[in-house]
């Protein structure tokens, strides 16, 4: 029962299985989140850029996640741990590694650049505001002047 076929049943079965598999995948964000660190320092060069930094960090953690889970995911869709998700990993695993790639690039990593953005624009302008005003003036504006200026 490795493969499941495409159907309404399997669909409802799998919104049942969800909130242990996204569990699991926290608790494996803070277990490879060292490992992953690791990796990086072994790829990029402590001179290379900030994103370069990121982008292999979090190449590293989907890697290693995407092992994890490939095994794990299984044991839990399938309610009991088995040797079965083992044997056929190097056939499994090369397909999910790919998908992982595929919903960080596309989706998630989209997702939290926007959300980012946003968290600091919103907090950043009124600082950046505030240290730009007092650089040029010689004393800050008060949020009352910063908002009537707009």
């Amino acid at each position: 029962m490795f493969e499941m076929e495409f159907s309404l049943s399997v669909w409802i079965y799998v919104l049942k299985v969800i909130p242990f598999i996204w569990t699991c995948v926290i608790a494996l964000v803070l277990l490879t989140y060292k490992p992953a660190a690791w990796l990086t320092e072994k790829i990029v060069a402590k001179n290379d850029s900030f994103k370069a930094h990121i982008t292999i960090n979090i190449m590293c953690t989907v890697f290693l996640m995407s092992i994890f889970l490939t095994i794990i995911g299984t044991w839990i869709g399938q309610h009991h741990i088995s040797i079965e998700p083992i044997q056929y990993f190097f056939y499994k695993w090369p397909r999910n590694v790919a998908i992982s790639f595929a919903v960080e690039c596309f989706f998630a990593q989209p997702i939290a650049r926007i959300v980012m953005y946003k968290l600091h624009k919103s907090k950043g302008v009124q600082k950046t505001t505030n240290a730009l005003e007092s650089a040029y003036t010689g004393h800050p504006k008060t949020r009352l002047e910063i908002q009537h200026d707009r």
